[in-house]
């Protein structure tokens, strides 16, 4: 007979640090990353994972999470795409997708849980601010009042985890860091949770000069919605004006003759959108317009 605890049935995950009891078999559980546990009745027998293996990485300690961020994912893409957030073997996650399909929202949670459990140091917020220029001289103050408008979204999510002045404090210490895609090139993240939001309007050479910024320790999640460009994605001699697209296609020619564990891609569509039901049916008029583009009343 098996017990299963859900760990969002209190307010608090226990991660007990070893020797654990041979009846307690942790697994991790497709909601961000976090961790579950499965109280076996009886001996395991070898089954489950090496309990060693999994809490040898972290000490005791108790990790806070308030009952509103219990945010599960539906559906086999949404699913998939929090499975790769949470897996150590995958360095970079990829998410297209319209609003509301969670692309942002996981890639939080999933940062939020990594740095609770010590596994990274520090979060790295960036996005193209401009299409494929960085010139925010025109803005007023600056670069995080700059920048203020586009991650107010992110904000939101992380108001949800902890307290505006431990947000603030956090952000003074560096531990969340945020910047201009600009600003990203020369520099290299090691223990890092990197989110790149927006980036379907970036440049071929923008999303590649980012993606060779990743150190190790690291993990980064490249976001975006190809419906939503600035830029052209239309591929024209193997090559796109979109760097997001373009990165996608390179990296699909390439998967036809290697196995890419690694780099993992989701590309999630209107049925996954977890929004008001208004927002799906607002994406397929779009969607119907652009393949009926000669259509007259």
């Amino acid at each position: 007979m098996t017990k299963y605890i859900h760990p969002f049935s209190t307010n608090k995950i226990i991660v007990p640090s070893r020797p654990l009891p041979s009846y307690i078999i942790p697994f991790t559980m497709s909601i961000g990353s976090c961790r579950g546990y499965m109280i076996m009745r009886g001996t395991p027998n070898g089954r489950g994972r090496d309990t060693g293996d999994i809490f040898s990485k972290f000490t005791d300690k108790t990790i806070q999470i308030p009952k509103s961020a219990t945010y599960l994912p539906r559906g086999r893409l949404q699913k998939d795409y929090v499975d790769f957030l949470a897996d150590s073997d995958v360095s970079v996650v990829f998410g297209t997708g319209p609003a509301g399909c969670g692309k942002t929202l996981f890639a939080c949670i999933a940062a939020i849980q990594s740095l609770k459990r010590g596994t990274i140091s520090r979060i790295v917020f960036t996005r193209p601010l401009v299409p494929a220029e960085e010139d925010i001289g025109f803005l007023p103050g600056n670069i995080m009042k700059k920048m203020d408008p586009w991650l107010q979204p992110l904000y939101d999510i992380f108001l949800e985890h902890y307290t505006r002045k431990e947000l603030d404090q956090m952000i003074a210490n560096n531990v969340i860091e945020i910047s201009p895609l600009g600003f990203m090139r020369g520099r290299t993240f090691k223990n890092a949770f990197i989110i790149a939001d927006e980036m379907q309007n970036s440049s071929p050479n923008q999303i590649l000069m980012l993606l060779t910024r990743i150190g190790s320790g690291s993990k980064m999640v490249i976001t975006g919605d190809l419906q939503q460009s600035d830029l052209q994605y239309r591929a024209r001699q193997g090559y796109s004006d979109n760097g997001l697209y373009d990165f996608i296609h390179k990296m699909k020619l390439y998967s036809y003759t290697n196995i890419l564990e690694e780099i993992r891609l989701v590309e999630m569509t209107a049925d996954d959108v977890e929004r008001s039901p208004v927002v799906r049916r607002v994406l397929e008029i779009s969607d119907f317009a652009k393949k009926h583009p000669n259509d007259i009343l």
